[in-house]
């Protein structure tokens, strides 16, 4: 799955080409995956105005980081179990796989991987985007995770408190 605007991969939600608001069917015909921030960048506009605008395209920090841990731990602020990191959606999220020739050195070459899915009924699909030090896959996992409206910080669930009535 991919978004019908930047073409990132992506856990899509449904876009109207045609936005309901100017009579827009919700028919096939009218319906595209999108990236939520595509989706929501092109609100009302019809798609070949919002294409021509230019506003699909993210803009990208100067200076990104090394590698793909190292951009995660600065502009994301995770520390816990890099392995995996969810984003805004319950339907993608970025992994670090397994690398290296198990002599330390595999946080540096470990492989990218994004899962998207439909829905949760659905199963994960994988896109493996290359080394983690390779500069594209740095530049291509900050955009996934950008256009996926990742938390700069991380969300744990709290942990429930034990209501008094249940001693």
């Amino acid at each position: 799955m991919e978004c019908a605007y930047c073409r990132v991969p992506t856990a899509a939600t449904i876009e109207h080409v045609q936005p309901r608001s100017e009579g827009g069917p919700s028919q096939t015909y009218n319906l595209v995956l999108a990236c939520p921030y595509c989706n929501t960048r092109k609100s009302t506009r019809d798609a070949n105005e919002f294409i021509a605008s230019g506003d699909w395209r993210t803009v990208q920090p100067e200076n990104l980081e090394a590698s793909v841990e190292a951009m995660i731990r600065a502009r994301f602020g995770w520390e816990k179990d890099l392995a995996y990191l969810p984003t805004g959606s319950k339907n993608a999220r970025l992994r670090l796989g397994r690398g290296g020739d198990g002599a330390g050195d595999s946080a540096r070459t470990a492989d990218v991987l994004i899962d998207i899915r439909a829905g949760r009924r659905y199963p994960w699909q994988t896109t493996n985007l290359g080394k983690s030090n390779n500069r594209r896959v740095v530049r291509a996992s900050y955009d996934f995770l950008f256009r996926h409206q990742t938390p700069s910080e991380p969300r744990y669930r709290p942990t429930p408190e034990k209501k008094p009535w249940e001693d």
